[in-house]
């Protein structure tokens, strides 16, 4: 099965210049931990960090369509 975890977008997080996240997030350890369960059952499992990624809700969306994901 193709599972997509999803961190949102947060509003509010500095940006630099150039859209990349200045400081200061730390790595969805908990999903990370759901991911590698779930991989080691044998889904297939991308994880999305939207506030790392500087993604807004049109590149998740574009990012699901590509991966085409069974649970989100």
């Amino acid at each position: 099965m193709k599972i997509l975890l999803v961190t949102p977008p947060q509003p509010g997080i500095k940006k630099a210049g150039n859209g990349k996240i200045l400081r200061g997030l730390l790595p969805p350890l908990g999903m990370g931990y759901v991911a590698a369960v779930l991989e080691k059952e044998g889904h297939s499992v991308k994880i999305i960090d939207s506030p790392v990624l500087a993604y807004e809700i049109k590149d998740i969306i574009e990012s699901a369509s590509v991966f085409k994901p069974e649970i989100l």
